[in-house]
């Protein structure tokens, strides 16, 4: 009966891990879309599975789009509302990328929508658009790929560029117990060091045994200075520029030609 009864509970923890596991990260969620045919079969499983591990590691999706036509949209919009439409970045707060390369027209644009935009510079945008660009300019489609994933990787929560990073990193639950527990200790080690330390000095230490008087005691006005500084201010965060989609929500991102 007991061998029962650990059986049917061993089954039991067994199926409920695999149902967390479903409700979780997707591995099926589809992150290449390949309209013009540029990736090969043994390509786009390869991107798929660079794509589904970044993704799942950074908590930040990223996802690749090739068209040869942008069904009377600019490639802002068109990139901006494929996101949306597909719902992508639902599991991490929206934040993830968009590639889209149009080999017709021989444009690229980057989208970005969630926390990236936080952490992407309008420069550093320029910098993927250029460096991607000219890996499309030599038809290494794949290089282009690979190349803009490791890019998003490095930087993506990178605290360097952003001070939001910093707080999201002293959110984590781990980092705020060992904070505490690193004040705690040299708290701790002050008030030891203290209670061992002999006092060697006391009212009377600088006290004339003569005793002191007050001959004479002024108060003389002299002049008033003032100092002004200016402070400066900016309503910039340190993040790129944004812009607002067709479904209200917010991106950032940019493209150009190659």
């Amino acid at each position: 009966m007991f061998r029962q009864k650990i059986k049917k509970f061993s089954i039991s923890i067994v199926l409920v891990i695999m149902f967390l596991s479903l409700c979780g990260f997707s591995s099926k969620t589809k992150r290449v879309y390949d309209y013009d045919d540029l990736y090969t079969d043994e390509d786009e499983e390869e991107l798929e599975e660079l794509l589904y591990e970044t993704s799942k590691d950074l908590k930040c999706e990223l996802i690749i789009v090739t068209v040869d036509d942008y069904d009377g949209k600019d490639s802002m919009n068109f990139a901006d509302d494929f996101y949306d439409d597909h719902e992508f970045g639902a599991e991490f707060d929206d934040t993830g990328f968009l590639l889209l390369i149009n080999m017709d027209r021989r444009e690229l644009y980057i989208s970005n929508a969630g926390e990236a935009p936080n952490y992407f510079k309008d420069s550093m945008i320029d910098e993927m658009v250029s460096s991607i660009g000219n890996y499309l300019a030599n038809e290494n489609y794949l290089g282009a790929a690979e190349w803009y994933v490791e890019y998003v990787d490095e930087n993506m929560w990178d605290t360097n560029y952003n001070e939001s990073g910093l707080k999201r990193m002293m959110s984590e639950w781990w980092v705020q117990l060992l904070s505490a527990a690193v004040v705690s200790a040299i708290i701790v080690g002050c008030l030891t060091y203290s209670n061992k330390s002999k006092m060697t000095v006391n009212s009377n230490t600088y006290l004339s045994k003569s005793g002191c008087n007050v001959l004479q005691s002024s108060d003389n006005y002299i002049r008033t200075s003032t100092v002004s500084h200016e402070i400066e201010s900016s309503s910039s965060s340190g993040g790129g520029s944004t812009h607002t989609s067709s479904s209200g929500k917010t991106h950032g991102g940019g493209g150009g030609t190659f």
